[in-house]
């Protein structure tokens, strides 16, 4: 499927992501909500973050099921061999991205304030976590390319390498520039 297909598969996840980090990212940078903004709740900070990451991690995974869905065509004998695959990544990657939640918390609650050996740690783990991520990529690579076949493995890495850029786009750019 042409790449221009996949992106127009993408707007909905686009705009999942889009809208709620960045009312996220300001209410934690202690400014007003505005693009996306979600009603004042009685929660501490943490738990209000959490509920925010909770609902939009659900919303992301039905999205990327039904990209991958869409642009694998898997048969149902492929199918039934792939999505216990998946899962199990998809736990791994949740595992991956609660820690660049934990990165994110650190930054917006230091921001402005940030020191040399604060953004040092925050970016030096960030990369550690990218070469992480690349390992879980490389390694269910191998896991789909035995459960079905080398071609469809590449067609999953890269949909999801697409997804993730996609994903990383919107989180990264909805963040405030380290001053």
């Amino acid at each position: 499927m042409p790449y221009v297909k996949i992106q127009f598969l993408c707007l909905p996840l686009l705009l999942l992501v889009f809208a709620p980090s960045l009312a996220v990212a300001q209410q934690i940078a202690g400014q007003p909500p505005t693009l996306g903004a979600m009603p004042d709740v009685d929660l501490n900070r943490d738990a209000n973050i959490q509920a925010y990451v909770d609902l939009l991690r659900e919303d992301v995974r039905r999205e990327k099921v039904q990209v991958l869905s869409r642009v694998m065509s898997f048969s149902p004998a492929d199918a039934s061999k792939f999505w216990p695959v998946y899962t199990e990544y998809d736990a791994e990657l949740t595992v991956l991205a609660d820690r660049r939640v934990e990165f994110i918390k650190q930054y917006l609650d230091n921001y402005g304030v940030l020191t040399d050996e604060q953004a040092d740690a925050l970016v030096y783990g960030l990369l550690d976590l990218l070469v992480e991520r690349t390992e879980l990529q490389r390694q269910y690579y191998d896991r789909v390319k035995d459960a079905i076949d080398a071609v469809t493995a590449a067609r999953f890495l890269q949909v999801e390498s697409q997804l993730l850029k996609l994903i990383d786009l919107q989180i990264m750019s909805n963040l405030p520039a380290v001053e």
